[in-house]
């Protein structure tokens, strides 16, 4: 009984960590991919370098939220990934991993859902904001002269 609920109190860690895990980082990948693939809100003209962002901030969040293996602590963000690799534990391991697959499915989407809430509500209307801003200092400095 002992051993048992060592088992329960390390996986519920690794339960919550790879949901908060999954959530942020899926959360930060299409935020970027939202804010390079809008006209409005481009760091850059380059297209190039816009896929560079995109690229490098999948990168980062893999760097970032990554544990020791792929899918038992850290951040997948790719539920096909996280998929395969759960169905190839199930040979190599007793399978006991493979009951927390929906974890992989369901937090990016979430953390993606997330991202676009964020992306319409309040960086565009920051980014809206600003632009009136600069625009009205422009128009002020034109009317005193």
């Amino acid at each position: 009984s002992k051993v048992l609920s060592n088992f329960e109190c390390s996986y519920s860690g690794f339960v919550l960590g790879a949901i908060i895990a999954e959530t942020i980082g899926s959360f930060f990948v299409a935020f970027f991919y939202l804010s390079q693939t809008e006209t409005q809100t481009y760091f850059s003209k380059e297209k190039a370098i816009n896929c560079f962002i995109i690229a490098s901030s999948y990168v980062g969040c893999r760097a970032m939220l990554n544990g020791k293996t792929v899918t038992q602590s850290g951040a997948v963000l790719n539920p096909a990934i996280a998929i395969g690799t759960n169905f190839a534990m199930l040979f190599d391991k007793d399978g006991t991993m493979f009951q927390y697959v929906w974890i992989y499915a369901l937090f990016p989407l979430a953390g993606s859902i997330l991202a676009v809430i964020f992306h319409e509500f309040v960086f565009k209307k920051t980014q809206e904001v600003l632009h009136d801003e600069e625009g009205s200092d422009e128009n002020d400095q034109l009317i005193e002269k």
